[in-house]
């Protein structure tokens, strides 16, 4: 059983969520597994934050929102270039 090791986690668990599976290639995963035990994070973690902005890019969240996820959204309310 899964066990949350810190606030972050535990506050995620507490909410209703669905598990999504994909395929990396093995460089992919090795550079992902860098990059997490680098940040101290987990997959999960990292995967939803990269989600969230490419959501945010596609101007499917509010202005405040994005900018929590640090994208800078134009005055025509798209991605700058």
């Amino acid at each position: 059983m899964f066990t949350p090791n810190n606030t972050r986690e535990q506050k995620l668990m507490e909410v209703e969520t669905i598990v999504v599976a994909t395929r990396l290639t093995p460089k992919d995963h090795e550079l992902l597994r860098k990059v997490c035990e680098a940040r101290g994070e987990n997959f999960s973690i990292f995967l939803r934050r990269a989600l969230k902005g490419e959501l945010a890019r596609l101007s499917y969240y509010s202005p405040d929102v994005n900018k929590a996820l640090g994208v800078k959204i134009n005055e025509n309310g798209g991605v700058p270039e």
